[in-house]
């Protein structure tokens, strides 16, 4: 099975590993230790998630917009980096940035969320109004890029996934813009919980 070649046997002590400082394993990654997936290993890895150990999308989301809120808050604490924007996209991506907007507001974030081409699905529906519900900021209109560093600290990208293939759709590249051209912090992810690393 692709996950136990990847990972080896303990995918979330590997995750507790680096949100945790080791405390769940004992020792600690280094960066050297760091081996991202490519785009067919990613997919394949999804497939045995759901396939193999019967993850639902809903799941697999919620642990993806977990654990990229506790990177982007070790990163940058919100005691320093007070306002976020999360550039959400239509697909499990903008999904995974819609829970990392609920979580980042619950870690103290002032939370904002661009969503230029939602998912018309009931999941995806409900992830925004879970977002409207805790106070997250919906953002209909970005600003010009240069002008979002007035209201916000850092951007998070959960724009594209690995499935993405250009070009980029037109009600899409205002978003892109703003976090190619914002001169703000852009924390970018792909599946964090997925794309980790093992250490050696």
């Amino acid at each position: 099975m692709l996950l136990f070649r990847l990972f080896g046997s303990a995918l979330l002590l590997r995750v507790g590993n680096v949100f945790g400082g080791g405390i769940m394993t004992g020792k600690q990654c280094s960066s050297s230790s760091i081996r991202y997936l490519n785009q067919s290993e990613a997919v394949a890895l999804d497939q045995d998630l759901f396939n193999e150990y019967k993850f639902s999308v809903d799941q697999l989301m919620e642990l993806a917009g977990l654990s990229v809120a506790m990177a982007v808050a070790k990163v940058y604490p919100p005691s320093l980096y007070k306002s976020s924007l999360i550039v959400c996209g239509p697909g499990n991506n903008g999904g995974d940035g819609l829970v990392a907007a609920r979580h980042m507001k619950l870690f103290g974030y002032k939370v904002a969320v661009h969503y230029p081409k939602r998912t018309p699905r009931p999941l995806y529906e409900n992830l925004l109004h879970q977002c409207k519900n805790f106070g997250v900021d919906i953002v209909e209109q970005l600003p010009h890029p240069k002008d979002l560093i007035n209201d916000y600290n850092i951007l998070v990208d959960a724009l594209f996934g690995f499935s993405f293939k250009p070009p980029v759709r037109d009600e899409l590249k205002p978003a892109l813009d703003a976090l190619l051209d914002s001169g703000l912090p852009v924390c970018r992810y792909s599946k964090v919980i997925y794309l980790l690393f093992c250490c050696t």
